[in-house]
């Protein structure tokens, strides 16, 4: 009896740090698109741990991507940039009906500068988000998609009002 106390406590913190884990994770990627710093603390944040769950390879390719406005050489903002979009593309690709991997695609393709062509799956994961946010059990990412989807130009209005009903849900 004590082994099974023992061993659900452990569970259970395990299972806490990493919610902790993710919500810090989705802070420093809302920050990471107009902080320099919140990105390197994203990219850090995602090595230390959980780093080759789908999720964390998700946001360390987005967070990639968003690295590469930072810096200075064009090349290597360049070579970093298809890094962190080619990271993105398999790790959707082998987890197709993550809905928090397409928001992050989708985020990345609508942000991105036309000149780079990362723009192919636009609708297509736009289309499935909206398909699939009403199914979404986790609250804070619904409130977190909606959000992002209110702001964006590539919804129409109807589109909109549809997420509207999401929003801090």
């Amino acid at each position: 009896m004590i082994r099974l106390c023992v061993v659900f406590l452990i569970l259970l913190s395990f299972s806490s740090y990493a919610d902790t884990s993710i919500k810090q994770i989705r802070l420093l990627y809302d920050k990471a698109n107009s902080d320099e710093k919140s990105c390197l603390e994203l990219l850090k944040r995602i090595e230390e741990r959980n780093k080759n769950l789908p999720i964390f390879l998700g946001y360390k390719a987005a967070g990639t991507m968003m690295k590469a406005k930072y810096g200075i050489n064009p090349i290597q903002k360049l070579n970093r940039f298809k890094e962190g979009k080619t990271l993105l593309d398999k790790t959707i690709s082998n987890n197709q009906n993550n809905i928090e991997l397409r928001y992050l695609r989708f985020a990345n393709q609508t942000n991105a500068p036309s000149f780079l062509g990362y723009n192919n799956y636009i609708k297509k994961d736009k289309e499935f988000i909206l398909t699939n946010l009403s199914k979404t059990k986790d609250k804070e990412l619904i409130n977190i998609i909606s959000k992002f989807l209110l702001q964006s130009d590539h919804l129409n209005d109807q589109e909109k009002k549809e997420v509207q009903q999401w929003k801090n849900y």
